[in-house]
């Protein structure tokens, strides 16, 4: 399975939130993206170029340790308890097992306040992980952004630790998720509550009718916008190398080459930053987003 939809799986990477050990994540906000329709947090920076940098730092792991990493993002289940699932980053031969890679980038100050202890909400992770996998160890890969070091440890499977946590999510789910009861909220879900609603308008039940018939004809709009791409497709075939075509003496489509000049901004930032500075405009606007809710 590929890119399952996270509302119907608890991963890894939530282990920590429902034990309470996420400073970013309470019980209460994994719950709530699992059963309210609320959109998935922004990727911040930090979160982007820690995904785009995963596939270097593992190449760079591979020609170190001399090993061969496989199998990146493949999936693996529970097999008692389908609602538990993970990737690992990868998985390489070892010792005649396989061993699975964990890799995470870190500010060079974060990493220092480590000490020689793995953050408990990257253990929770990675014990997880080798639980469900069923797998002995795990190389824990530590890239430090700013410092740009590279930093390896083993950790090796704790089945009593990864039991006790298990029990934790398996009452989270059966109690929490399936029959929809929101745990206990600490002080920050509050905050976040009342911030929301302070900047949210009450309306009527009528709204709720309009909302419904805009994501109707939105999703007629998208079906109908892909039949009229594909028939657009089937047409410029036609057309070939020829400018167009037409029936008799009637023209019915052209697809002519055309040519704009656009500017570069960004090489333009890098040679002549004052004049980017002079010429670039900021502009304020809403958008209007429909929430979807299936």
């Amino acid at each position: 399975m590929n890119n399952p939809d996270r509302r119907t799986y608890i991963g890894s990477t939530e282990v920590a939130g429902i034990l309470g050990l996420d400073q970013y994540n309470s019980p209460y906000d994994i719950w709530e993206r699992k059963t309210q329709d609320v959109p998935e947090k922004e990727q911040n920076d930090i979160m982007l170029f820690g995904k785009l940098l995963e596939p270097v730092i593992i190449g760079v792991i591979e020609q170190r340790e001399n090993i061969k990493v496989v199998n990146n993002n493949k999936y693996y289940w529970d097999p008692e308890y389908p609602f538990m699932g993970t990737h690992p980053d990868g998985e390489h031969e070892y010792q005649q097992e396989i061993r699975n890679n964990e890799v995470k980038t870190v500010a060079s100050w974060a990493y220092r306040n480590w000490e020689s202890d793995i953050p408990l909400e990257y253990y929770c992770q990675i014990q997880y992980t080798l639980d469900i996998t069923k797998r002995k160890s795990c190389l824990f890969t530590v890239f430090e952004m700013d410092a740009r070091k590279i930093h390896n440890r083993i950790v090796t499977y704790d089945p009593e630790f990864a039991a006790k946590q298990k029990g934790f999510i398996i009452h989270f789910w059966n109690e929490n998720i399936i029959k929809n009861i929101p745990p206990d909220y600490t002080v920050e879900d509050y905050k976040k509550m009342l911030d929301i609603y302070d900047n949210y308008r009450e309306v009527e039940i009528d709204v709720i009718h309009k909302i419904k018939t805009i994501r109707e004809l939105e999703d007629k709009a998208e079906e109908m916008n892909e039949q009229v791409e594909k028939m657009k497709d089937e047409i410029k075939m036609l057309i070939g190398q020829n400018e167009g075509i037409r029936f008799g003496i009637d023209i019915l489509a052209t697809w002519k080459a055309q040519s704009k000049t656009t500017i570069d901004s960004k090489k333009l930032l890098d040679i002549a930053p004052s004049i980017y500075d002079q010429c670039k405009k900021a502009s304020e606007f809403r958008v209007l987003r429909i929430k979807n809710k299936k």
